[in-house]
């Protein structure tokens, strides 16, 4: 069997159109998050890792101010690690026993607690082994759950010898 991660929608939104995010914290001038997230969809490429990428996160990426679905979706299927999975009956059934058994955490809205145990649910039912999210509630909730979780600040850096191109193929041809 492959290895499976998960991307959340704020690794998603960066990989796909928007490479600034508050919560990435460069070590120094050279070190970017679209490199990074580049250098890590090459690796995973690179070992036949499939890159899970929940319907309802794709749905919140492509709804956010300034995505632009004709250059999101060819982004996505250009990589053929990518795979868009729906939120079906396994994944139904996985989050209604989650949500019996889950507490929102203390201040949580309702609607973002949903949101992050469907995320959870089609990782279960993908066979996820690792979430890459920068969401410190489903970080919490993911770990809980005995999920490996990378945030911006643990994903790798490009070796120094290997940064002669910062942008992956795929967004190449969308320049």
């Amino acid at each position: 069997m492959s290895v499976r991660v998960l991307l959340d929608t704020n690794f998603l939104s960066a990989y796909t159109y928007d490479s600034t995010s508050a919560n990435f914290r460069p070590e120094d001038a050279s070190d970017t998050l679209v490199d990074r997230l580049n250098f890590l969809v090459e690796q995973l490429s690179e070992k036949g890792a499939e890159i899970v990428i929940p319907a309802p996160v794709l749905a919140e990426t492509l709804s956010a101010r300034g995505a632009d679905i004709t250059k999101i979706i060819p982004i996505l299927e250009s990589q053929a690690a990518f795979r868009i999975v729906d939120f079906g009956q396994r994944a139904a059934v996985e989050f209604g026993m989650l949500f019996k058994n889950q507490k929102k955490e203390e201040g949580q809205n309702k609607v973002p607690f949903k949101f992050d145990l469907s995320i959870i649910a089609i990782a279960k039912i993908s066979s996820v082994s690792t979430i890459y999210s920068a969401d410190k509630s489903l970080i919490n909730r993911a770990k809980s759950l005995d999920f490996k979780v990378c945030d911006f600040q643990g994903l790798p850096r490009r070796p120094k010898e290997d940064q002669g191109s910062l942008i992956f193929p795929a967004h190449k041809s969308l320049q």
